[in-house]
């Protein structure tokens, strides 16, 4: 192959690369890879050395741009979900709230995925103490199992204290010492910096919950309105699962 025919051949994959950009924003990294990889297979044929190492050039380039414009999107994305916590906060009334994302990030030597959960944003009210981030950093899922299952039936759990131990749908509520006894892995993390009501809400995804609010009150002795809760929560966690779903893609 000339080099007349070469450059052409690999301007057309170039271009070829940047339509594949604008695609990832429908089809995601993944199927993407694989395209490019099937691309690499076709174009070996023609000039196996060269191309195939210009060709994964390309796609290292593809790469880093995709993950820039993901990390742009991704901020873009954030600075909305900071918005719309101020303002659920705000409606519901609460001290604090705490935004967590689940991710994979480890295997174990089986090569089965470790699911963790890490704060990704708060926001609260000027008198309450803000939450150092590694104080919730890679948090196991192991640990909080408890937890995880019955958000996926309870949307709502709500953790009171002097209360009555409730089980309704799509919310339950959980007396603080009962709370302990049974989320105890829970309780050891998220009560770790002093007793506080608080309200976990699972925010769900298309196969599996994306991420978990936890709000909380300070005081003990508030009372806190359930209804007033639930009522907000049917009107956020739709545009929170909305507008998060998108980093997920």
């Amino acid at each position: 192959m000339n080099d007349d025919r070469r450059m052409s051949f690999l301007d057309h994959i170039t271009e070829f690369s940047e339509a594949l950009v604008r695609l990832d924003e429908r089809i995601g990294f993944k199927r993407l890879f694989s395209y490019l990889l099937i691309v690499l297979l076709i174009i070996g044929l023609f000039n196996f050395k060269t191309i195939v190492k210009e060709t994964i050039e390309l796609y290292s380039e593809v790469s880093d741009q995709i993950h820039d414009e993901k990390m742009i999107k991704r901020d873009e994305i954030l600075a909305d979900l900071d918005d719309i916590l101020k303002e659920y906060r705000a409606h519901v009334g609460a001290d604090r709230v705490l935004y967590f994302e689940y991710h994979n990030s480890k295997e174990n030597l089986a090569g089965i995925p470790f699911k963790y959960i890490d704060l990704v944003m708060q926001d609260r009210s000027y008198w309450a103490a803000s939450v150092p981030i590694d104080m919730y950093r890679d948090i196991n899922i192991g640990a909080i199992t408890s937890l995880y299952e019955d958000l996926k039936t309870s949307v709502v759990i709500f953790c009171f204290s002097g209360v009555e131990y409730y089980k309704g749908t799509p919310w339950k509520q959980v007396p603080l010492e009962q709370f302990e006894l049974d989320y105890s892995g829970a309780y050891d993390i998220f009560q770790a910096d002093g007793p506080k009501q608080q309200v976990y809400i699972s925010i769900p995804g298309a196969r599996q919950p994306i991420g978990l609010l936890v709000f909380e009150w300070l005081d003990l002795e508030k009372e806190i309105d359930r209804g007033k809760v639930i009522e907000v929560t049917a009107s956020f966690v739709p545009r929170i699962t909305g507008l998060m779903s998108v980093t997920t893609k």
